[in-house]
């Protein structure tokens, strides 16, 4: 069996603050974001980033948080960083923000 980082992202997707900016989204924001994390995961090679998988859900959930400049997807970001200060998890917010550009709605890495 498979325990990637989708287990910590489910249990991220359940704290009330991240779980709220989701409802504010657009009504299809959350199909498929267990698969698009994961896809993050290894595209954007955040192991390199953080041995932690708690660490790297938190950065793949704040990427997938910039794909839209829309309201429910500030908000997502705005609660991972909050869901990170309150459990006491490093996740390097300001190195993902230098590298990646939305360009047209297309995410572009730039480490």
């Amino acid at each position: 069996m498979f325990f990637g980082i989708n287990t910590e992202a489910v249990e991220i997707l359940h704290d009330e603050d991240v779980d709220k900016a989701l409802d504010l989204g657009p009504p299809n924001m959350q199909r498929g974001i267990i698969k698009r994390i994961i896809d993050y995961d290894k595209n954007y090679r955040l192991k390199h980033h953080s041995k932690s998988k708690i660490e790297r859900a938190i950065l793949a959930l704040y990427i997938f948080s910039k794909e839209s400049d829309q309201r429910g997807f500030r908000e997502l970001g705005d609660a991972l960083k909050k869901y990170s200060s309150k459990n006491g998890v490093y996740a390097n917010f300001a190195k993902i923000d230098a590298s990646l550009q939305n360009v047209g709605g297309q995410l572009y890495w730039n480490p």
